[in-house]
């Protein structure tokens, strides 16, 4: 949706997910999206998506080259292997992206809060760099970012030591 009048009036302007395309399976819900412009025209999208049956959870990342009139899927940074929690999207000052968020299987490994880097705007996506690891629970994550005057990135997120503790933000 977009406003042109300080929030007095919106319009719909497109749907960034559920775009029926050949290519692209229909899930259950796509939610709780961070975005970042990149040029004047350019938005890059990463989106959680979940899908009850079977339980999956992965991250998209969408591109419109046109300010959110139309969207297409560009990659798929985090796949369902990760459990998820929504993303956060930020965009450095030398221009790459940063995408940080709770990996919740831990069947594949520990729970842990993990970032992976793109230098092409959402098209790729670098190693995944694990932040923290160790979590006692699947209730992690919700990470958000905040990038510092000197250009250092904090990731701040919720955290539970292990099942039977409180949860803390760290």
């Amino acid at each position: 949706v977009r406003t042109t009048d300080g929030g007095l009036t919106w319009t719909k302007e497109a749907l960034v997910s559920r775009v029926t395309e050949p290519s692209e399976t229909r899930h259950d819900v796509a939610l709780m999206p961070a975005t970042v412009r990149v040029s004047p025209t350019k938005l890059v999208c990463c989106i959680r998506n979940l899908s009850a049956y079977p339980k999956k959870g992965w991250i998209d990342c969408r591109v419109s080259e046109d300010n959110g009139k139309t969207w297409r899927l560009a990659s798929t940074p985090v796949g369902d292997e990760a459990g998820t929690t929504p993303p956060a999207l930020t965009r450095l000052q030398d221009g790459r992206l940063v995408l940080t968020y709770g990996y919740r299987k831990p069947i594949a490994g520990p729970t842990s809060i993990r970032a992976k880097l793109s230098e092409d705007d959402g098209a790729t996506w670098g190693e995944e760099l694990i932040l923290r690891t160790g979590g006692g629970d699947e209730d992690i994550g919700y990470t958000r970012n905040a990038l510092r005057p000197d250009g250092k990135l904090v990731t701040i997120y919720y955290w539970q030591e292990d099942e039977k503790a409180e949860r803390d933000i760290a």
